[in-house]
């Protein structure tokens, strides 16, 4: 590792669990936050190289960094713009970005799973374990149903949304594989629609697709669902339930814990309820 200090202007993105900074002309840095482990770096270094190399969407690996204290993965720079600024910019065109990321996302569940990627089941397993916002009964019962579902070995993002997709000279290329795994892929997608869900409360902002209103975060939501449909991906019951425990497992990450546990009450609720909350403010 070599060790190089930063200002906040070099900053070119932020999330829960790390920072991105320029590098050099051609490269930039995503350096983990304080508390993160350190091996998480080289893990998705790994996943991100595997990804490359096996001609998926990914961005080049260019090795392990230190800064101040932290240990950063360097990604080749990619000259685009996040799919999430582009929606925002042409709401218009959102429809047809929104049917990209579906077909991006579905293309990956068909690619071969490249290296030694760890089990989605294990890895949700881990997260229910630790979480500590739920009571004990309901984190059984979470992870009850997580051993009813099927396991499944399609390669899965594990956070792919409109921010972490950027629209390149290239195409789409996809960044932040910190939860890639083999899984099934209506885990994947029932994850997706976790992380665009809007936040319930229209006081509050979604924590990575800043700059927008409830509505349009709800427009997104639905129109996710909707394409998902669509194209046959939405099976209506197994995606209610790993929403449910995907909701459940994201307790245990740096996120605000409201919405997720109304999710995961209100798939205890019944049908009716999860549909209520699932589009949170369409009407439909």
């Amino acid at each position: 590792m070599r060790a190089r200090r930063f200002t906040r202007s070099d900053r070119v993105a932020t999330g829960n669990t790390s920072e991105v900074f320029r590098w050099t002309s051609t490269t930039v840095v995503k350096v983990l936050r304080p508390g993160i482990p350190q091996e998480c770096a080289a893990q998705e270094a790994d996943v991100a190289r595997w990804a490359h190399a096996a001609g998926l969407p990914a961005p080049a690996v260019d090795g392990i960094v230190e800064v101040d204290g932290r240990p950063g993965i360097v990604f080749e720079r990619i000259d685009g713009r996040p799919m999430w600024d582009l929606m925002q910019a042409t709401p218009s065109e959102l429809t047809h970005m929104v049917e990209s990321l579906v077909g991006l996302q579905a293309s990956l569940h068909a690619a071969a799973p490249v290296g030694a990627l760890p089990s989605l089941v294990v890895r949700v397993r881990f997260k229910i374990e630790a979480v500590t916002a739920l009571p004990a009964e309901d984190l059984a019962e979470s992870l009850m149903l997580l051993d009813q579902l099927p396991i499944g070995s399609a390669l899965c993002h594990g956070d792919m949304h409109p921010a972490n997709i950027l629209m390149s000279s290239r195409g789409m290329v996809v960044v932040d594989w910190f939860d890639a795994a083999t899984g099934h892929p209506t885990a994947d997608l029932a994850r997706s629609s976790l992380l665009m869900r809007p936040p319930m409360s229209s006081r509050a902002v979604s924590a990575f697709l800043g700059g927008a209103t409830r509505a349009f975060l709800t427009r997104l939501h639905d129109t996710y669902l909707d394409t998902l449909i669509a194209r046959g991906l939405h099976d209506a019951a197994p995606f209610a339930t790993w929403e449910a425990i995907l909701a459940v497992a994201r307790l245990a990450e740096p996120v605000a814990p409201g919405d997720l546990s109304n999710v995961w009450a209100a798939y205890k609720a019944g049908p009716a309820a999860t549909a209520a909350t699932s589009r949170t403010s369409s009407g439909r």
